[in-house]
Parts: structure tokens; sequence; C-alpha cells
């Protein structure tokens, strides 16, 4: 499950518009950036107006040669509930950015399911997620975030502007944005793993990507391919607590 949560750890967004000629320079403030990756996602209404979004999709794991079933349920400003099946075992990890817990129940096994609660430093992890996948460049403050343009790179063949959005030593997001048409070239996050999107798939008026690939060492270990995007979706706040 590990793999499949680094890969859902950050902004899910394609970027497919055109960066102003004027933007094509190392001098570029954060402000134009941030609101050039919004706009390209949407428009400043629709974004603003995003409190949930639900992902429905297979996961497929190199190691294993299997999919499994997954649901994503995000909703402002913490909660967040993953649920995974597959023919042997489900899965459920989820937090109201409080408390939260991991339930694993195997098929075949008679037994109760298996209960862990989260650890303080699990559940900050699940914020930070949360807002990533729901804040489209311009994270909640709240999260004493420090977000900085980084420079033009190279990514994929590509020249590209770096926008990192920093919460704490040992948290943070890389994205590299294509200088010529806007396009997210990729995310690194603070482990070295990238994660590559592709295809695309509107709803509501928000691009997202139809499916996401992750590496390490240059080497793919999962993927993700989107079935089913919910946005604003009505999200009982009881979804993401532990059932009575």
């Amino acid at each position: 499950m590990k793999k499949f949560l680094v890969i859902v750890y950050f902004f899910i967004g394609l970027s497919v518009a055109s960066f102003p000629s004027d933007l094509q320079t190392l001098d570029l403030s954060l402000k134009d950036l941030i609101s050039f990756a919004r706009k390209s996602l949407g428009n400043e209404i629709l974004l603003s107006q995003v409190q949930s979004i639900t992902y429905y999709g297979l996961i497929g794991e190199t190691d294993k040669h299997k999919e499994k079933e997954m649901v994503l349920y995000l909703k402002k400003p913490y909660m967040q509930r993953l649920e995974t099946r597959s023919e042997d075992v489900h899965e459920t990890l989820a937090s109201d950015g409080y408390e939260g817990y991991f339930k694993r129940k195997y098929v075949q096994d008679e037994q109760d399911p298996i209960l862990t609660f989260l650890p303080v430093e699990r559940i900050k992890k699940m914020r930070i997620t949360t807002i990533e996948n729901l804040c489209f460049f311009n994270p909640a403050p709240s999260l004493n975030t420090l977000q900085y343009y980084a420079g033009l790179g190279i990514k994929r063949g590509r020249r590209c502007y770096r926008l990192v959005t920093e919460y704490g030593e040992d948290t943070f997001f890389v994205r590299f944005i294509d200088i010529n048409n806007g396009k997210l070239l990729a995310t690194k996050d603070g482990d070295g793993t990238e994660i590559i999107e592709f295809g695309e798939i509107v709803v509501s008026g928000i691009r997202f990507p139809q499916s996401l690939e992750a590496y390490s060492n240059g080497k793919i270990v999962s993927s993700i391919t989107f079935t089913k995007i919910l946005v604003n979706a009505d999200l009982n706040n009881n979804l993401f607590v532990l059932e009575k």
C-alpha cells in the first residue's frame, strides 16, 4: 500500500494552456506562476468552489503484477479516505484531519479486521496531501507552507519552471512546468519519487490526468488509471471517522 500512497500524495492536475510570452523569463514572480498554473486547470471561480474530489480507479504495482480497485475521497479542510480492494484483501485508510485509522480485512478470514490507529505524524502527512490535492497550487497558509519559484530547469528534455512547496524539512514537492505550453511535466517529492501524468479527463470544467505513473531511481513502481472523477460530491463527515 505504501507505493500507492506515494503516487496519491501530491497535487493531481494537468496543465495544458500556453504561457503568455511575457512569462517566458527567469524573472518570474511566484504569484504569476501560481496564477498561470491555476488558469491552466480551470477558471478561478471553478477552482475556488471545489470542496471535495472523489477518485475511482485501478492501481497497478509492478512487483505484484495485479490491479486493485481504489476509491479516494478528499474533502476540505483536511479529510481523506482511501479504500482499496483486491481478490484477497480490503483496506481502508482514513482521517478527519485530527484522528485517523488503518483497517485491513482478509477476504477469506472470518476474524475481525485488523485495526490500527494512526500516529500524529501520519495524520499530519494526510492533512498535507489532502490540501495538496484540493488547493490547485495554492496551499493553506495554516499549514506553515513555504512556497517559491526555483528558476528554470530541464525535465524530460524540455525547459521548465520549477515550483517548490515545502511543509517542513522532510515534506516537499517540486513541480516542473513546461515553459512553452504550461504542461506539468513531472512532480517530485521529498523521497525522490517522481510522478508523471498522462491523458486528460475534464470534470466540471476542471482538467485532471487520466493516469499516473510513479518512478523511483528511474524505474516505474506503481500506476493509477482513473475510471471516474467526481467534483463536489456530497461527502458526509462520518465517512472519515471510525465506524461505531
